[in-house]
């Protein structure tokens, strides 16, 4: 993933015809409560909406100055979610009473009129003070006016869901759909989906076998709702964590293998739907004798096609993807020395195109991202502060425009520039992206 050298820029360069995409940093704010403290979550559910902006999660952490100008975290873990309103002021929101439960996941969609749904996997602590994978489930819709009531998810009898929780919600009409690997008090294992339909539930357990992930989404050449699953093959003597995809509201819904696992298994895919039908993208890491690589991949599904999983990048730290008509962009990050990392975003429906945005910041990971308007995506970090010590969340927007090339450019000021072309960013000359044909 190296980036081209500086002689390569603004010169002649063949340039087949097809879709490009440019990026930079249009601004950047850092997550403060209502008091002004720096405040930190953790990265399970980062959603925009309307100029709005929702982030929730089981950790959290508010930053104080004591008297010796020291940052203290009075309250570990009061907050559970955060609404950032579009004039750019904050609304905390304290965890609802758990009782013993603790959360261990969480997971959210907007919902209509201004409210959002809030899902959370809790558990109670085990011996060692840490939750326990399986748990309970409660669902709380959420508005700038608060919580509304707190409602404990009806279970099938003895079917404990575990905390590995799907990495979206989605909306069809009314119904609220989530899914998760789970097992039952047989030794049975599989998939609990998980619908709500105008305050009503309906919960059902594919008894599927030992799942590692899952992922729903709905089609969009079909309208129904796709259930992605990571598990091994079973018709196979030795597998580890293939891709199967299945519609389970079908009559007599079957797996079908998508993606063998075996020696690059698939861990933590993403599913949305596009127009056409479905985009996956997901972290293989594949096995080797130097060791395992990380790659970020995806896979096109659409009515009577899946087309191969192309490799779009190296060395992911995390990847998620950002759903917006044909554009769908997959948010991937890499840490790039001690003080920056290297953005990566990928685009529909070029497969193959992309572009790299360098950002200088103390770096640790990407919290979530999503989709701010036709031509912005929010991007969540968790960063470390620059006096160090403790992690905050910095919130970036990245600009995006996407047009088509031509057969050639012929210098860097060319209407139609070489896809090798390197810009500045309207934010600060250490920010710099690089669009460019990424390697398969």
């Amino acid at each position: 993933m190296a980036l081209l050298p500086a002689s390569a820029v603004g010169h002649a360069q063949p340039v087949v015809d097809g879709r490009y995409c440019e990026a930079s940093v249009a601004r950047r704010d850092v997550l403060r409560n209502e008091r002004g403290d720096l405040l930190y979550m953790s990265p399970d559910a980062f959603i925009a909406r309307d100029g709005e902006l929702l982030l929730a999660g089981q950790y959290s952490a508010e930053f104080v100055r004591n008297d010796q100008k020291v940052f203290d975290v009075p309250k570990p873990n009061r907050v559970l979610a955060v609404i950032r309103q579009r004039n750019g002021s904050t609304r905390t929101f304290p965890r609802f009473a758990m009782g013993e439960l603790e959360p261990t996941a969480v997971r959210a969609v907007a919902l209509g009129a201004g409210s959002w749904g809030v899902l959370v996997h809790a558990a109670k602590p085990g011996p060692d003070g840490q939750p326990t994978d399986r748990g309970t489930l409660l669902f709380a819709t959420l508005s700038l006016a608060g919580w509304g009531a707190v409602e404990h998810v009806p279970l099938p009898n003895k079917v404990y869901p575990s905390s590995s929780l799907a990495p979206h919600v989605v909306m069809q009409g009314e119904r609220v759909i989530a899914a998760m690997p789970a097992d039952s008090g047989d030794l049975r294992h599989g998939v609990l989906l998980v619908e709500r339909t105008r305050g009503r539930w309906r919960l059902r357990f594919l008894g599927i076998g030992i799942t590692a992930y899952t992922a729903v989404a709905i089609d969009g050449a079909s309208g129904e709702v796709a259930l992605a699953v990571v598990k091994a093959n079973e018709s196979l003597k030795s597998d580890g964590n293939s891709l199967f995809l299945m519609y389970p509201d079908r009559t007599n819904a079957a797996l079908q293998l998508l993606v063998p696992g075996g020696a690059a298994p698939v861990h933590h895919p993403v599913m949305h739907g596009t127009t056409r039908g479905l985009s996956l993208v997901w972290r293989e890491q594949k096995r080797s004798q130097g060791g395992a690589a990380r790659t970020a991949v995806q896979a096109i599904v659409e009515p009577g096609l899946v087309i191969a999983p192309t490799r779009i990048f190296a060395q992911p730290a995390r990847t998620t993807a950002v759903p917006g008509n044909e554009a769908l962009a997959i948010v991937s990050s890499q840490k790039n020395g001690s003080d920056s990392t290297q953005i990566t975003l990928h685009t529909l429906p070029a497969p193959s195109v992309g572009v790299r945005l360098r950002y200088s910041t103390n770096f640790a990971g990407i919290l979530g991202a999503a989709r701010w308007s036709e031509s912005e995506i929010a991007v969540g970090l968790t960063a470390e502060a620059k006096d160090g010590g403790y992690l905050i969340t910095e919130l970036l927007w990245i600009g995006t425009r996407c047009g088509t090339t031509v057969k050639s450019a012929t210098d860097a000021t060319s209407t139609y520039r070489s896809v090798h072309h390197v810009h500045s960013s309207n934010f600060a000359s250490s920010h710099a992206a690089v669009r460019e044909r990424l390697p398969d």
